[in-house]
């Protein structure tokens, strides 16, 4: 009688850590799905939110740099014609 209370006990136990077991493997697969995304379901995770959010920063960084160089141009441009107006004004007095 007491290896048969015992055998019951363990079976409780096993069902318990089953339990456990199935509770923990579902929470591992939520937090896969919101880091990957979930292919069935179609959902990006972070790490492609991630990848996409780096490139848009590239782009608005070359977008600003080709700004830049296109205004340092036009100042450029600017101060050249500017230097050659005086230049010719002063010649012809």
């Amino acid at each position: 009688m007491d290896l048969q209370q015992e055998i019951i006990r363990m079976e409780e136990r096993l069902n318990e850590v089953e339990a456990k077991l199935d509770s923990i493997d579902q929470k591992v697969s939520r937090m896969y799905n919101a880091l990957v995304g979930d292919e069935v379901l179609k959902t990006q995770g972070l790490v492609s939110r991630i990848e996409r959010t780096e490139h848009a920063v590239r782009e608005l960084k070359e977008f600003r740099r080709r700004i830049l160089y296109g205004v340092a141009g036009i100042v450029t441009v600017g101060l050249i014609l500017d230097f050659i107006i005086r230049l010719f004004s002063n010649l012809t007095k």
